[in-house]
């Protein structure tokens, strides 16, 4: 907040809305036109993030005489039956696949005697398997698939693909970060959306307030509902303005009225050296810095007849008096409009026109 000794832009008390009024004492903020202009949010939830040890079964048929062959990661475990019973040829495969150390585990399934199971020693180090056989059969399934190492978790943005594969090691938070970084190493995404850890979730954040993204889930990932952008608004001069709160702010951030129970910052004030002074149109634009009146007379426009010495209102809401948020007036208009305490009428009308109020905020 700046405080500055005012000589008055106008001599008159007739001039354009957001003028000073005369020589005085005049205090002003510094605050930037963030109206409507929240960055979009997206949440990207990597699925599967706890790494599962791969499980395949093998379910042999018994043979006498029959050759059995497994290979686990391209090693072979042989095991020729001299038997047709079934408990026998398994028993002898796991004895075989668990003496050569491939990478897994045999047991038999449930102990039933029936099927075996190859279960990964490190999970989420996949193996592979196939089976053989003369004079015999065998069938694999693979009951529970890998996730871990070669997995692959991606998503888009715009159509651009973001994609990690699994290492060893990875956790959760390892596997945000890996797509945080191949996000941000992305020449197409730097002005679309940035990146940054939310938890184990990747944060989407719009790189431009207003403009929107589109995000979609790709592999071993989904999307959270996606924040809205906003509508960007302009703010006349000499509007009420108030604090901006919420997601993308600052302490900056100054819109116009939404609602009541806002906090009141002051008027949005008209600089006839930023501005051509007899363009009653001007506006200021989203994003643009703004000087924002808090003491001192200012010259507003109302939406009817004031008297010296009345109560000062902004709008909040449409109501039966005018639908303008920021305009002035002095009556609540039913609860559509708040009371300025610190504020009072230095000129009349006979109705809707321009008037002078005198601020006294703290």
């Amino acid at each position: 907040m700046s405080q500055q000794q005012s000589y008055g832009f106008v001599s008159s008390r007739r001039g354009y809305p957001g003028q000073r009024d005369g020589i005085g004492y005049y205090e002003t903020g510094s605050y930037i036109n963030d109206s409507g202009l929240a960055k979009q949010i997206a949440d990207i939830t990597p699925s599967g993030t706890a790494f599962v040890a791969q499980i395949d079964n093998v379910a042999p048929s018994a043979h006498a005489d029959g050759t059995y062959v497994i290979t686990i990661n391209g090693v072979d475990s042989t095991f020729t039956a001299a038997t047709s019973s079934l408990a026998a040829i398994i028993a002898a495969l796991i004895a075989s696949i668990n003496t050569a150390a491939l990478g897994v585990t045999a047991t038999d399934h449930a102990g039933a005697h029936t099927s075996i199971d190859l279960t990964a020693n490190v999970a989420g180090v996949p193996f592979t398997t196939a089976v053989s056989g003369s004079g015999s059969s065998m069938t694999l399934t693979h009951p529970t698939v890998n996730v871990g190492i070669g997995t692959v978790w991606s998503y888009t943005v715009n159509g651009i693909l973001v994609s990690y594969t699994g290492v060893s090691g990875d956790t959760a938070l390892s596997i945000r970060d890996g797509l945080i970084k191949v996000h941000r190493a992305l020449a197409s995404l730097e002005t679309v959306a940035t990146a940054n850890p939310s938890g184990s979730k990747v944060r989407l954040t719009a790189f431009v307030p207003g403009t929107g993204f589109t995000a979609l889930a790709v592999t071993n990932t989904s999307v959270g509902a996606i924040t809205a952008n906003g509508t960007p608004q302009t703010i006349p001069f000499g509007s009420a303005v108030v604090k901006r709160t919420g997601a993308g702010t600052t302490d900056q951030s100054a819109m116009l009225p939404s609602g009541s129970g806002q906090l009141f910052l002051g008027v949005a004030e008209r600089i006839h050296s930023n501005v051509d002074p007899v363009n009653a149109t001007d506006v200021i634009t989203p994003g643009s810095v703004m000087t924002v009146g808090r003491r001192g007379l200012y010259i507003v426009a109302v939406e009817g007849a004031v008297a010296v010495g009345d109560p000062v209102y902004f709008r909040h809401a449409s109501g039966a008096g005018g639908t303008v948020l920021g305009a002035w007036r002095n009556s609540s208009d039913t609860s559509s409009a708040t009371q300025v305490t610190q504020a009072i009428f230095r000129s009349s009308t006979v109705g809707a026109d321009t008037a002078v109020v005198e601020f006294s905020l703290p």
